[in-house]
Order: structure tokens, then C-alpha cells, then sequence
């Protein structure tokens, strides 16, 4: 799943795997290895406490807020490219030609 990848560095605060052969050897190795799994638990544990609900929302207004700019600008670019042609006499505002003529 594309979001797990977000909520977990593979190795350190949790394993990744890409098929059913890889997760049971990830699957041994945590359940073998008592050192391995409680550095996963430490790290994991540690890594969680960046998923707050301030940050979450303090990266969705930055999210935001970035493309409310990038509308923004494209948006006021986009008139001012439809008002320099029609300045120049194009017949069509889509029209990027050096004729007048779409």
C-alpha cells in the first residue's frame, strides 16, 4: 500500500516488503531476532510522535495554501497572456502565431 510507505522508514522503524516471500522472511526475522524487533518498536514508537494532529493539519494548510498561490498566479498569468494578444490583434486568444490569423 502506497500510504504504509509513508508511515514507515523500512528497517528502522518497521519492514517493507514487495511479495508473499519477502514478508514471511520479514515475518521470520522479526519474530527470531529480539534485538531487531525492539529497535523496530523503539523507532516506531519514536517515528509516530511526527504524526500529530497539529502537523497533519499544518501540512494540509501549507498543501493548501500552496496551491491557492500556484492557481493564483497561473490564473493571472493566463489573463494577462490573453490580454497582451488580443493587444497585438490576434483573432483568437488561444492563438500563439505570429499572424493574426488562428
Amino acid at each position: 500500500m502506497p500510504a504504509t510507505a509513508d508511515a514507515i522508514v523500512d528497517g528502522v522503524s518497521g519492514v517493507l516488503v514487495d511479495n508473499d516471500k519477502a514478508l514471511a522472511a520479514a515475518l521470520e526475522r522479526v519474530l527470531r531476532d529480539d534485538a531487531f524487533r525492539a529497535l523496530l518498536a523503539k523507532n516506531a514508537l519514536e517515528y509516530a510522535t511526527r504524526f500529530t494532529w497539529a502537523a497533519t493539519a499544518r501540512g494540509t494548510l501549507e498543501v493548501l495554501a500552496a496551491e491557492a498561490l500556484r492557481h493564483r498566479t497561473g490564473v493571472s498569468g493566463l489573463l494577462e497572456s490573453r490580454r497582451r494578444r488580443a493587444a497585438l490583434g490576434y483573432s483568437c486568444s488561444r492563438c500563439s502565431r505570429t499572424s493574426r490569423r488562428c
